[in-house]
């Protein structure tokens, strides 16, 4: 097992905690806001309400009004205290916001023999024999394992089994598990497809069954990802009871002076993408993850198993990027079911040979490019809908919560799904701010507001 820092939620890739969902459409009850604290804010313009007029002007910080925000205030609502305290940094130099319409993926978008075709070719085989069981004693792929896992986790809230250990191929009523082999990049591989019928997404997952065989040492049994910090927890499985004893290890300094870190170019990245996910849009892949991968630190550590018990990672080797988050022109985008489903880590994995292993997820079929661009409001007005969101919703948010202390330390914009008044299952990307709300035990939920108009879209509420 691999320890993958959680990133934002929304994405293309992204893989969420097993949490419930729910869009409520709050209370529009008009009440009396009491401030109790003060409200500040480091941007070069004062703070408006949801009226005030959209920005279009070329690049993001242009239309925001800034490049780095800090909005702090605090209010009362119905006797909730709600503390604002949220840092917002412009990292992408997006110049245009488009606007797409999509619909829901369908078993008919999944093509799965054509996909398993494309990267296996002949050498493809199903494991549909019943009663296989994918396990690591029988040599397979412990990320495939893993995902396996997840989904009975995810869709039957229930662990598969003891061990690591799962079925290769399941036809349930909500979802289907099915495992492929063969040979990528002249090494054994194995892919796994799940598809989830109540929530329409489609989950593609290609791993080599050794991981060594892709730098040509087979001692190399595992790999984890250097997230720069130099602080990465690595895991020691034991097969047998399933079991994980964590072993803090200082990568960058048991690694340095190593020299065999490779790279790759994105553009294969970019292929392999665009034939799971769609050839209908532009995919932007995280903006410079290859020139600024290494200054990130996500790098790829292949290492043998009892190396992690030597304080100097003794036999690993560097070998490649990760790529944790993929955009739609600049912004990471929304899917359906995020919180109820954590069916493998998000990752496409890089090397001088292209890509080595990947776990995306599909959820929309591209339908047209509605706008080129889109206006939106600048940061303060934006900070400003936010609050009367909250206000607005503030029964939604709370539900059955006691607690009367309620904090937003987080804002992003992403591109979220707004349903289509006329058409069941297609949905408008429309540009939107999303905000992370927590209470003492953790996330209460995200809330969401059109970063077009203030309004409020959605609350996603998190049920433990």
């Amino acid at each position: 097992m691999t320890l993958i820092k959680r990133n934002t939620l929304t994405g293309f890739i992204l893989a969420a905690a097993m949490v419930m969902s729910l869009n409520a459409c709050g209370n529009k009850d008009s009440y009396e806001i009491a401030e109790y604290g003060t409200e500040t804010a480091d941007t070069s313009k004062e703070a408006g309400g949801p009226e005030n007029e959209a920005v279009v002007e070329g690049t993001l910080d242009g239309r925001l009004g800034g490049s780095e925000f800090t909005f702090q205030k605090d209010i009362t609502v119905r006797g909730v205290n709600v503390s604002f305290d949220i840092n917002y940094k412009v990292y992408n130099e997006i110049d245009r916001i488009p606007i797409y319409s999509v619909r829901s993926v369908t078993e008919d978008d999944i093509q799965e023999e054509e996909i398993v075709n494309n990267i296996f070719g002949d050498s493809a085989e199903k494991l549909d024999e019943e009663g296989r069981e994918l396990s690591v004693e029988n040599g397979d792929s412990l990320r495939i394992i893993e995902s396996g896992m997840n989904a009975y986790a995810s869709f039957l809230n229930r662990n598969y089994s003891m061990g690591y250990k799962c079925a290769a191929w399941v036809e349930e009523e909500d979802f289907f598990i099915h495992t492929y082999e063969g040979s990528y990049r002249d090494v054994p591989y194995q892919m796994m497809i799940i598809y989830d019928r109540e929530y329409e997404g489609i989950y593609y997952n290609l791993y080599p069954k050794n991981p060594g065989d892709v730098i040509g040492n087979d001692t190399c049994d595992h790999f984890a990802v250097n997230w720069g910090d130099g602080n990465m927890v690595l895991y020691d499985e034991n097969a047998a009871l399933g079991a994980v004893t964590p072993i803090g290890i200082n990568v960058n300094e048991a690694l340095a002076g190593v020299e065999n870190l490779t790279q790759s170019s994105s553009e294969e990245l970019e292929d392999m993408v665009h034939e799971i996910m769609t050839e209908k849009f532009e995919c932007t892949v995280y903006d410079g993850m290859i020139s600024s991968a290494k200054e990130a630190g996500m790098e790829i550590i292949f290492y043998p198993g009892d190396s992690l018990h030597d304080p100097k990672l003794s036999g690993a080797v560097r070998n490649g990027y990760i790529v944790s988050n993929m955009t739609l022109a600049g912004l990471l985008v929304y899917r359906k079911g995020m919180y109820e489903r954590f069916i493998g880590n998000p990752e496409a994995m890089v090397d001088d040979e292209g890509v080595f292993g990947i776990g995306l997820s599909k959820n929309y079929e591209f339908i047209d490019q509605v706008s080129p661009d889109s206006e939106i409001l600048d940061f303060n007005s934006a900070m400003a809908s936010l609050e009367k969101a909250v206000q607005d919703n503030i029964d939604s948010i709370m539900g059955t919560n006691t607690r009367k202390d309620l904090t937003i330390d987080y804002a992003e914009l992403i591109y979220y799904p707004q349903p289509s008044p006329d058409t069941e299952g297609e949905y408008a990307l429309v540009p939107a701010w999303e905000s992370d709300i927590i209470d003492g035990n953790g996330t209460v939920g995200i809330i969401y507001i059109n970063a077009m108009d203030g309004s409020f879209l959605a609350f996603d509420e998190f049920n433990f």
